[in-house]
């Protein structure tokens, strides 16, 4: 292993020799008695370097046995190892692939193999297998199910099952927000898994020409049910040919990932029902403004009540708020809309004061927490004026004093709702230039220079980018701090 990272790798194999050069000892306790285990071999439990440098060092015997049985097709995933070809020459590069592993110390266990063929083929093999599982009616290759009809059927509502066993579990918790973690971290990403291999079927072909016609059978051919290229055709953008991001495959799945979504984003915005909610589509695809559906509540800080946690998950999906329905009207005696709009925006009912003075809090904290010099709701700032901003920094670095003042703005307005519809951001960019021109027009009370920022926040999460910008500023100088 340590020679292969050497030849292949050397910008990491000082590291890789350090810490494998040497045998370590593993402590087994039982208990009050210990015993020691020299570990010579192999990876170290738990190294996040050891799945990279286990393929490193079996990957040239995987490249011989390819290169000496052109007849055989050699797919590997870590210790997963397929050999895809006529029985025969399989089971020669199944006996091949044993003898070059145990050159290198490593050993196949017989009983953890499989083989999947015909009846015929399996039969053909005779006692050459009888140590080795076989199965000719199908088999799982990285969690999906490979084989007949009735196979691929019965795993995948076995899958479905324990899937539905786990949702049914989740809906028993107390703490919506913990099930929705476990939900969206948990259950999505194993269906997920099962469906993915669709969307990898275009990229197959390009990597392996030689399943070209096999792949395109499964897609288009007359067994299919539409269904694989329906989703294809969805999922991918048209006209967007793979083989431009394949140019360069540095952080492939995150580029094919984003590229997907954001097709799939500009999809539901262009065929929503009304300019509403275009324009909260808009808004929750704002950086961060969904943020909150991963925070772990490790502390109060970051929990949310089950009552908070539903209501902002009613806002986000555009579903009318259940509170309306004893609830007649608002303190104002505004009668209240199923969808939260005036209880958001009403300054006599409460909400928008709530909600700025938590932002201000935050905002308040992260300073603290920097060691920023700061004050909340300074008077006396501006000559001839009873305005104040909500926080004023005074920068050392710059020696200029830097004005805060949180805002927050609704998407859903008469007057920005059209806009919002058409552009991402237009409610919190409307507010920032309306702030900025406020401001501008103030002078400060013996002080000659003066920063400001406007920390706007759209209902549905969105920051607008002078807050955004200001934070990642925080962020940098937080760094530089550290270092």
């Amino acid at each position: 292993m340590i020679n292969q990272v050497f030849a292949s790798f050397p910008d990491i194999a000082f590291h890789v020799f350090k810490m494998y050069s040497g045998f370590g000892d593993l402590i087994v306790s039982k208990g009050s008695s210990t015993v020691k285990i020299s570990s010579q071999e192999g990876v170290h439990q738990g190294d996040p370097l050891g799945p990279v440098l286990f393929s490193i060092a079996i990957h040239p015997l995987l490249l011989k046995l390819q290169s000496n049985q052109a007849g055989i097709m050699v797919l590997a995933y870590l210790d997963d190892i397929f050999l895809l070809g006529p029985p025969n020459e399989a089971m020669v590069a199944f006996e091949n692939l044993r003898s070059d592993f145990s050159s290198i110390g490593l050993e196949i266990s017989s009983s953890k193999c499989e083989v999947f063929s015909s009846s015929s083929g399996i039969k053909l093999l005779g006692d050459q297998i009888s140590s080795i599982p076989t199965t000719s009616t199908g088999t799982t290759i990285l969690g999906v199910p490979i084989g007949c009809p009735s196979f691929i059927q019965s795993h995948c509502s076995s899958f479905a099952d324990s899937g539905n066993l786990l949702c049914d579990q989740l809906v028993e918790l107390e703490d919506p927000q913990s099930a929705m973690l476990l939900l969206r971290h948990c259950h999505v990403p194993r269906m997920t898994h099962l469906a993915s291999w669709a969307n990898a079927l275009s990229t197959l072909p390009i990597r392996f020409p030689a399943m070209e016609n096999q792949i395109n059978e499964i897609i288009f051919g007359d067994g299919a049910d539409g269904s694989i290229r329906s989703e294809l055709l969805r999922a991918i953008p048209p006209g967007k040919i793979f083989t431009d991001l394949l140019e360069d495959t540095k952080r492939l799945q995150q580029k094919l990932t984003r590229q997907h979504m954001t097709f799939a984003t500009a999809h539901m915005v262009e065929n929503t029902a009304s300019p509403r909610d275009a324009a909260r589509l808009r808004s929750l695809g704002g950086k961060g403004a969904g943020s909150w559906l991963n925070t772990i509540p490790e502390s109060a800080k970051f929990a949310l009540s089950p009552y908070e946690f539903r209501l902002a998950c009613l806002l986000r999906l555009g579903l009318s708020l259940p509170a309306v329905r004893w609830i007649e009207q608002c303190d104002c005696g505004t009668a209240l809309d199923e969808m939260g709009y005036h209880l958001l925006t009403c300054k006599k009912g409460g909400g928008p004061v709530w909600s700025h003075d938590s932002i201000v809090s935050e905002w308040d904290d992260c300073l603290r927490q920097l060691q920023i010099h700061h004050k909340k709701e300074p008077r006396d700032r501006y000559n001839d004026s009873n305005n104040r901003p909500d926080i004023a920094v005074f920068d050392v670095g710059s020696g200029a004093n830097v004005e805060l003042d949180v805002a927050l703005s609704h998407p859903w307005a008469s007057d920005i709702v059209s806009q919002a519809a058409e552009k991402d951001g237009a409610a919190a960019a409307r507010r920032e230039d309306r702030k900025t021109k406020k401001y501008s027009e103030l002078k400060l009370a013996g002080m000659s220079s003066m920063r400001f920022v406007p920390l706007v926040m759209e209902h549905f999460g969105r920051w607008g980018e002078e807050a955004t910008n200001y934070l990642q500023e925080l962020s940098r100088r937080s760094c530089d701090d550290a270092v």
